[in-house]
């Protein structure tokens, strides 16, 4: 709705630019995961590289992340060593007969009940944290890129259009 909008233009030079060069960098590719799940049954995608994308907008003097096609998240994960638990039976509570200094004889608990306990070999947990403020010391810095399709389209589909316009008023031009 043109009313929720402003700013509304056409591609600057350098945006068809960028367009341009998007328009050459799609590629087919699988995805490493489901190759790893599924071998050479793996299917094959056609699409973008976002990195690849992000050089386009750089290689014109522009930021990808200015441009709602183009998004990148980070965060912080920090491994931690989880000990091996040892398997433990359930006990009841266990009481003692005690007796006092006035020889009356009472029961003291030396355990109380516990559940069992299923044993569990040691592991490493992988946790993750929003911010470097917030994770641990050692912390590694992940980054993930990715493209928002429609955006990415559109943005290709209002380049194509200007370059139409443009060949057919040139392809006017010579034939009047």
């Amino acid at each position: 709705d043109r009313n929720e909008k402003q700013d509304i233009a056409s591609l600057t030079s350098a945006e068809m630019l960028v367009a341009k060069r998007i328009s050459a960098l799609f590629k087919t590719f699988r995805w490493k995961d489901k190759v790893a799940e599924k071998g050479d049954n793996a299917r094959t995608h056609t699409g973008i590289i976002a990195q690849d994308v992000q050089a386009a907008f750089t290689a014109e003097g522009l930021d990808a992340g200015d441009y709602s096609l183009f998004i990148s998240s980070t965060w912080w994960e920090h491994d931690v060593d989880v000990p091996a638990v040892e398997a433990a039976d359930a006990v009841d509570a266990v009481y003692r007969e005690v007796t006092n200094s006035d020889g009356m004889v009472t029961n003291e608990l030396v355990t109380s009940a516990k559940e069992a306990v299923e044993a569990v070999d040691a592991y490493t947990r992988t946790d993750t944290y929003d911010t470097q403020s917030e994770a641990p010391a050692g912390a590694t810095s992940k980054t993930r890129m990715g493209i928002r399709y429609p955006e990415l389209l559109s943005f290709v589909a209002a380049y194509n259009e200007q370059r139409f316009a443009s060949i057919e008023t040139r392809l006017t031009a010579l034939e009047g």
